[in-house]
């Protein structure tokens, strides 16, 4: 039996008809699914079965339309619950809010999902802050 091997980005973007850079990013996002760790040194790879199975169940390319509409950005979280943005990313990183990590150059990017927000502040009971 053959074992698969491992596709780096430049034949995944091959594959998908990507750029290098765009595999990267979604790569580094987990919108593409990587094996043996994630990477090794500097090098994603990604299992060519694991792409088939991607590719065949149709998995969008980038986060699905429907987030928008259900996730939050740091300062929005973060005018909700009075805490202020670097608090708000705090709980996200301890995996206290659910959220999706983008790429950012200095700070992370985080979309919140509205219903982890409104779970935590049920369950910690922060005060609101009311918009005039």
């Amino acid at each position: 039996m053959e074992t698969s091997r491992p596709l780096n980005a430049e034949q995944v973007a091959e594959r998908l008809g990507l750029t290098v850079h765009q595999v990267y990013r979604r790569l580094h996002r987990g919108d593409i699914p990587s094996t043996l760790g994630g990477r090794q040194g500097k090098q994603y790879f990604v299992s060519s079965e694991d792409l088939d199975a991607y590719i065949e169940a149709g998995q969008p390319l980038s986060e699905p339309a429907r987030w928008a509409d259900d996730t939050l950005t740091v300062p929005q979280v973060a005018m909700m619950t009075g805490l202020t943005c670097d608090k708000v990313r705090q709980l996200c990183q301890s995996k206290r809010l659910d959220a999706i990590r983008g790429a950012g150059t200095r700070t992370p990017q985080y979309r919140i999902f509205r219903s982890s927000v409104v779970d935590f502040l049920t369950a910690a009971q922060v005060p609101t802050v009311k918009s005039a």
